[in-house]
């Protein structure tokens, strides 16, 4: 009798640094862990290897140990400018961008569909770093992969988080991480095999 394999299901990793880790949220369990929670509706499971401090180069080193061997659908990058050194280095910016293009070209080389955290506040930033971050937002958003859009979202208007969602200057609170989560467009995640061609070079060739 001819039986029909398993489905596989759908698997992302959430790779980033504390913010992606839940730090400040109750119990740490921040806006990917409430994503976690919601895909498993749609039979996606979700593996979060985020870890505190880390930044692209951060990112880069660790990622070739822990990704692949999860054989993800999809890699959610979520890092922050501010740990990029945004706050005290004027070359943040260049090495957030090539670190970023990097981690993208790492998912698309083990088959899977990059999808990008936003940048997001940091409430020391100044007024010139809110002009940055927010350059950095809109190169993203023109890059052509699904986008969390957690600025858009956070943002007080000059860079910081709002007083109701801020933990530190560096965090959103328990219910910033709400509101981080309620700001995901879920369909990026319902939709995945509509993403495939983000993985595929050949794709890009046609495209060009």
């Amino acid at each position: 009798m001819k039986t029909n394999a398993p489905k596989k299901k759908t698997v992302i990793v959430i790779i980033g640094s504390s913010v992606a880790l839940g730090s400040r949220a109750m119990y740490n369990k921040g806006w990917a862990w409430r994503l976690g929670q919601e895909l498993k509706k749609f039979s996606i499971i979700s593996k979060n290897l985020s870890m505190s401090g880390a930044d692209t180069g951060e990112t880069i080193k660790r990622f070739e140990a822990l990704v692949p061997q999860v054989k993800p659908d999809a890699v959610v990058i979520g890092l922050s400018l501010a740990n990029e050194g945004l706050l005290y280095d004027d070359d943040a910016i260049d090495s957030f961008r090539k670190g970023m293009l990097r981690l993208i070209d790492m998912v698309k080389g083990i088959g899977a569909v990059p999808i990008l955290g936003s940048v997001y506040p940091n409430s020391y930033y100044t007024e010139q770093q809110y002009e940055k971050l927010k350059a950095m937002h809109k190169e993203m958003l023109s890059w052509g992969y699904p986008v969390l859009d957690f600025l858009k979202a956070m943002d007080d208007g000059k860079g910081h988080w709002k007083k109701e969602d801020c933990a530190d200057a560096g965090h959103p609170n328990d219910n910033g991480h709400k509101r981080m989560f309620e700001s995901i467009d879920l369909k990026i995640f319902k939709n995945l095999n509509s993403c495939l061609l983000y993985t595929s070079d050949a794709a890009d060739e046609e495209d060009s």
